[in-house]
């Protein structure tokens, strides 16, 4: 069953989930994250032996969790897009391949999860691919926003990807998930090129469970009841006045790290000095703990070394 997202008003009491775990950016296998040299944006070219640039994959379990289809498409670097599409019934013994990406992933690790038989749904111009693949170094500086969006979706998430010639391995850089658990790159290069591969696989219009934010900086209505505790108002789109109540990680932006309280523990920093709240433990054991060690690969799309801060003054991702 897929539920839309929603957000609790003044009568409505917020349960949230702490900690969610993320589904992407494990690190394993001591790979090492690589990013382009180049300075100039509009040379840089996927590295020699580079066959993957981009990915889609849609993880979705069916009812009962005995079958679970993998779904997506990715894109070469001849400018081929393949879909692929499998479904998996754990119950009678078919394993389900690895969907973990981290740093240094081989392509056989990277591909495990096409299946067989992927296929060739159309191409892209070689100048239109390299101008897409040159605006991953840019999603690469973004900060990861996450929030609980829908039950029972799934994740679909999207990656651009960074090749290592010495170790022949990859670097994922994530540019967002729509899902269970929504998750928006801050850097505009990131939904950019989410909506570039939405628009490739044939979607169109808005996706379903992705990330959404209201706008905090807008003044109570004259009818709007106070806000309980760790609330504050909320206005909705096209609203000229706050009438809802919500947490602050619900917030496009807050004024500082400040405005983060018990139900949005986590401030964060994005690359434009824009300060958000999290409503999750960022992959640490509680909230005491919360620092870049445990939190930098689910904070940073570079990578968890370009984590900075800590929970007192904020958290924030250094440039690649």
């Amino acid at each position: 069953m897929q539920l839309s997202h929603t957000r609790p008003t003044a009568m409505h009491a917020i349960s949230l989930a702490l900690p969610l775990a993320l589904l992407f950016a494990v690190p394993s296998c001591g790979g090492k994250s690589v990013t382009p040299s180049q300075a100039d944006a509009s040379v840089i070219t996927p590295a020699e032996g580079q066959r993957i640039l981009f990915e889609e994959t849609r993880v979705s379990g069916g009812w009962g969790g005995s079958s679970t289809t993998l779904k997506g498409l990715f894109i070469t670097s001849d400018g081929e897009v393949f879909s692929y599409e499998d479904s998996y019934n754990t119950t009678a013994g078919q394993p389900l391949p690895d969907t973990k990406v981290f740093a240094g992933m081989t392509e056989s690790q990277l591909t495990a999860k096409h299946g067989a038989n992927p296929h060739l749904i159309t191409t892209v111009e070689s100048a239109a691919l390299l101008q897409k693949f040159s605006l991953v170094a840019g999603a690469s500086r973004g900060t990861l926003l996450s929030q609980s969006a829908c039950a029972d979706f799934g994740d679909d998430r999207f990656f651009g990807y960074f090749y290592d010639l010495e170790t022949s391995t990859y670097t994922p850089v994530p540019l967002g998930t729509n899902g269970d658990l929504a998750i928006r790159n801050t850097a505009p290069e990131g939904s950019a090129l989410m909506s570039w591969i939405r628009s490739l696989g044939g979607q169109t219009g808005e996706a379903s469970c992705e990330y959404r934010v209201d706008d905090c900086s807008k003044p109570s209505c004259p009818n709007a009841g106070p806000c309980g505790d760790n609330l504050i108002p909320v206005a909705r789109d096209g609203e000229s006045c706050a009438s809802y109540c919500g947490a602050p990680s619900s917030c496009s932006e807050v004024a500082s790290c400040s405005e983060c309280n018990t139900y949005s523990p986590t401030c964060v920093i994005d690359q434009s000095g824009k300060h958000h709240c999290l409503s999750w433990y960022v992959g640490c054991e509680s909230l005491d703990s919360i620092s870049c060690a445990c939190a930098g690969e689910h904070l940073c799309a570079g990578g968890a070394d370009l984590c900075r801060g800590d929970l007192a003054s904020g958290f924030s991702c250094a440039s690649p």
